[in-house]
């Protein structure tokens, strides 16, 4: 997947969306808690920007910055754990403990801070996570 470097407008992580009608549940705060779960833990090690998923629908009005059929990477996700990554730098020892469950798990923290962060284009490592423009309309409190 090629990383996107600003939320499109159709993001679920957007706080202007969630709550919003969508036929696929895009919005509804059941959902996101099951993909910040899949993110957070590494049992889903990213997400795809559901408009450039061939499958999904993209909501009336919306559009992603680049539109086409390739599926890119969702940089609102990137933009969630990039937040909680910067959290655990300033403070590793007493993280998880102030995050809870809101916070990335042991894994994840392995996951992105290691593996997409640390070993990034190594024969180990995932890709890098893209510099991303901060917006204050992406959030999730779980």
């Amino acid at each position: 997947m090629e990383p996107m470097t600003q939320a499109c407008s159709s993001c679920p992580w957007r706080k202007s969306n969630q709550g919003k009608p969508h036929p696929d549940g895009w919005y509804s705060r059941k959902n996101l808690q099951r993909l910040w779960s899949g993110l957070r833990t590494s049992a889903a090690p990213g997400m795809t920007c559901h408009p450039t998923d061939v499958n999904n629908p993209v909501p009336e009005g919306h559009k992603c910055p680049k539109e086409g059929t390739k599926p890119q990477e969702c940089a609102g996700a990137l933009l969630l754990v990039t937040r909680e990554l910067k959290l655990f730098e300033k403070d590793p020892k007493g993280y998880r403990k102030a995050r809870g469950r809101r916070g990335l798990s042991k894994e994840g923290l392995a996951w992105w801070g290691f593996s997409r962060c640390a070993l990034a284009n190594t024969p180990m490592g995932g890709d890098p996570i893209p510099l991303l423009k901060e917006d204050p309309d992406i959030g999730f409190e779980d």
